[in-house]
């Protein structure tokens, strides 16, 4: 499901509160499983450019992919700054995306997401890092509160139409942070299990290279 926030006074601020949140204890767990995805795809990637729209870090992944850059609003350091609605990044140029905690402090994420499937050229991918508003031990601490709730599902459903294959989201976190050590083969099962109660959940998509539409000829009848 996909729920608005009344109020979008003061989102500009909000990537700096979420990348703060991010980079405390009570997210180091979450951060890791989310890290391990990432870098395990990306290990399957190589190109030209990669774009990470509001970045949580300034330290580069490790990817094949040469060129990385960062991009987004104003409130952090950037590569290029840009409106969530108008990258300053020509069409079909990146062959990585990844959007991490950024379309639920979107002022329209389906718009961002929208913009973000532009920017990937055919045969290249977007990775998408959503918190799980249905996640057990999903925090509700701020900025939680003022975050769009998105399900796995609404999100596979704008990229299908978006014209993106997708592979079946994971999720991650089943446990609260300081359960994580002591309960590792725990989470490792649920892990395996693959409930939709994850505190987050990660979705793999590959643009769809779609052959140049045959044109019809025209035939004359002769009366």
């Amino acid at each position: 499901m996909y729920e608005s926030i009344p109020s979008l006074s003061g989102r500009a601020a909000l990537p700096r509160r979420v990348r703060n949140w991010c980079a405390g204890p009570q997210a180091a767990s979450l951060m890791a499983a989310e890290s391990a995805w990432l870098q395990a795809r990306l290990a399957r990637y190589f190109g030209s450019y990669l774009l990470r729209y509001n970045a949580l870090d300034e330290t580069p992944l490790t990817t094949d992919v040469r060129h990385q850059i960062r991009l987004g609003c104003d409130s952090l350091p950037q590569d290029l700054y840009a409106d969530e609605s108008g990258w300053p990044v020509q069409p079909e140029a990146a062959d990585v995306v990844i959007l991490q905690h950024s379309l639920e402090f979107a002022g329209s994420p389906y718009d961002l997401l929208r913009e973000a499937a532009r920017a990937v050229r055919p045969g290249g991918h977007l990775l998408v890092l959503v918190r799980n508003p249905w996640g057990l031990c999903a925090s509700r601490s701020a900025p939680w509160p003022q975050a769009h709730r998105l399900s796995a599902a609404r999100v596979q459903e704008w990229l299908a139409g978006l014209g993106f294959a997708q592979e079946a989201p994971v999720f991650a976190h089943y446990l609260p942070a300081g359960w994580q050590g002591s309960a590792s083969r725990l989470e490792a099962f649920l892990l395996k299990k693959q409930w939709p109660l994850g505190a987050c959940y990660m979705i793999a998509a590959r643009k769809q290279v779609h052959a140049a539409p045959l044109q019809r000829s025209r035939s004359h009848r002769m009366k």
